[in-house]
C-alpha cells in the first residue's frame, strides 16, 4: 500500500503505545484515571500548557521550513538527500531527551533558593555525563556515515548526504547540550520564554534558511540549521542562568577541549584515506581508548569512578 501502508501502520504503532502506556500507569498510579478537577489548578495549568502549545506550534515551523523552502529552491531529489542526513543526525537527542524526562520533575522539585547547590550539581553532573558521551559518539558516527548511508539509500545518498549529515552534526553537538538549560526554564514555569524565543528566532531564520538555500543549496540548508541550533543553545544557557541563578560546578570545561581533540584524531585519518580502512579503524579504537582513560582520570569525580565500577561489577557478575 506504499506511503498509505506505512502510515497506517505507524498509526498502529502509536494507538498501541498510548495503550500500553495507558495500562503500565494506572497499574503504578491506580489514581491516575480518576476523574477529578481541582479549579485553583486550572489556570496555572492553561497558563504553563498554553504557552507551551503556542511555543510548539513556533518549534514545529522551525524544525520543518527547511523541507518547504528545498523543494522550491533547489529540488525535490535535494530535499531526499538532506531528509536523509536529517533523520540520522536527530535520532541523536533520543538519549537526551529521554534524560530531560527524568531529569524534569527534579529540576522542579529542586527550585528555590535553600536547593541552589543541589540543583546546581545535578544539571552539571548531567551536562558533564551528556558531553562525555556525546563526543565519542558523534565522532563514530561520523566516521561511519557515509558507508552507512550508501549501504542504506544507495550511492547517490551515500555521496549527496554526507556533506550535509556532516554540517548537521556539529549542530546536534550543541543541541544536545541545550536540552539542559531549557528543561532548567521549564522546571522554573517560564513556558512562556519558549513561547517568545521560538516565535521570535522564526521569521530571521526563515530569511537566513531562503538566502543561504538559493547560494549554497542543500549545504546552505544544513549551514542554517546548525548556525540556529548554535544560537539557541547560547540563548538556553543565557535566559536558564538569568531565571533560574544556573552555575556549572562540573569541573574546567577545557578538559572537553582535549578530548574532542582525541577524538579529531580518527576524523582526521577518515578524510586523509577517504574511505575506512585498517589504518582508520586502528587510529578510533586507539583514540576510544584514549579518551575513556582521559575521562576517568581527569573528568570523572571520586564518587562517579566508584559508582561507575560498582555498575560494571555488578553487570559482569
Amino acid at each position: 500500500y506504499g506511503v498509505t501502508g506505512a502510515i497506517f501502520v505507524l498509526l498502529i504503532a502509536s494507538s498501541l503505545t498510548l495503550l500500553g502506556h495507558l495500562y503500565v500507569s494506572s497499574r503504578l498510579l491506580p489514581s491516575l484515571l480518576g476523574f477529578t478537577i481541582e479549579r485553583h489548578a486550572v489556570r496555572p495549568l492553561l497558563k504553563f500548557g498554553g504557552a507551551l502549545a503556542f511555543a510548539a506550534i513556533a518549534a514545529m515551523l522551525l524544525v520543518n521550513a527547511e523541507k518547504g523552502i528545498l523543494p522550491r529552491v533547489v529540488s525535490v531529489t535535494a530535499l531526499a538527500h538532506y531528509s536523509v542526513a536529517y533523520t540520522l543526525a536527530s535520532m541523536f537527542s533520543l538519549f537526551t531527551n529521554s534524560m530531560m524526562q527524568s531529569l524534569l520533575p527534579a529540576f522542579s522539585q529542586l527550585q528555590g533558593e535553600a536547593n541552589r547547590f543541589q540543583l546546581n550539581t545535578l544539571f552539571s553532573r548531567g551536562l558533564r555525563v551528556n558531553l562525555i558521551l556525546t563526543i565519542p559518539v558523534l565522532a563514530v558516527i561520523a566516521i561511519v556515515a557515509k558507508p552507512f548511508f550508501t549501504v542504506w539509500a544507495g550511492e547517490e545518498f551515500g555521496r549527496e548526504s554526507s556533506m550535509p549529515f556532516y554540517i548537521l552534526l556539529m549542530g546536534v553537538a550543541l543541541n544536545l547540550q541545550a536540552f539542559f538549560p531549557g528543561t532548567m526554564i521549564m522546571a522554573s514555569g517560564r513556558a512562556d520564554i519558549f513561547t517568545k524565543l521560538y516565535w521570535l528566532e522564526l521569521v530571521p531564520y526563515l530569511l537566513l534558511l531562503w538566502v543561504l538555500s538559493v547560494q549554497f543549496g542543500i549545504f546552505g540548508v544544513a549551514i542554517a540549521w546548525t548556525l540556529r541550533m548554535s544560537v539557541d543553545a547560547i540563548i538556553h544557557f543565557l535566559l536558564a542562568r538569568k531565571v533560574s541563578g544556573l552555575k556549572y560546578h562540573g569541573g574546567p570545561l577545557r578538559y572537553f577541549g582535549i578530548g574532542l581533540a582525541i577524538m579529531c584524531a580518527p576524523l582526521v585519518a577518515n578524510y586523509i584515506a577517504g574511505e575506512i580502512n585498517a589504518i582508520v579503524v586502528i587510529i578510533t579504537v586507539a583514540s576510544l581508548l584514549a579518551y575513556g582513560f582521559f575521562v576517568w582520570r581527569l573528568v570523572l569525580s571520586d564518587g562517579e569512578a566508584g559508582w561507575v565500577t560498582a555498575k560494571l561489577r555488578l553487570y559482569a557478575s
